[in-house]
């Protein structure tokens, strides 16, 4: 579909998808997409109005980052870790008990699938 378009017009697509808060903004506000190209096109990658664009996109992603950062640290700050390490203890001693299970159940059906070899055939014709 992109193949049959002119190459200005394929690099504006792309200028458009590296700022999606201008795309929101070209879907929300009453301007056409025509005047968004006549801008890029005559200013091009330079133009004031782009920068603040991509100065809200940095913005929120350093916001979002410390956020993040500061729930992590929250979090690690009310963990117990003595709490942590007995159910890991725990764990570990039902998953042992598991495997231990298992091999006595595949140790049991391997003897069981052995067919007797001194056993005498009483009711064979």
């Amino acid at each position: 579909m992109d193949n049959h378009l002119h190459p200005k017009v394929l690099a504006f697509k792309e200028f458009i998808n590296k700022h999606p808060d201008l795309l929101r903004e070209l879907r929300t506000s009453g301007h056409s997409w025509q005047y968004f190209y006549n801008r890029w096109e005559l200013n091009g990658v330079d133009d004031p109005l782009w920068k603040s664009y991509s100065e809200k996109n940095e913005q929120k992603t350093e916001s979002n980052e410390t956020k993040i950062l500061e729930h992590l640290l929250n979090l690690t700050q009310k963990m117990d870790f003595d709490k942590v390490q007995k159910q890991i203890h725990q764990w570990d001693k039902t998953i042992d008990s598991v495997q231990k299970l298992i091999q006595q159940f595949s140790h049991k059906q391997a003897h069981q699938q052995q067919p007797p070899s001194n056993q005498i055939h009483w009711f064979r014709d």
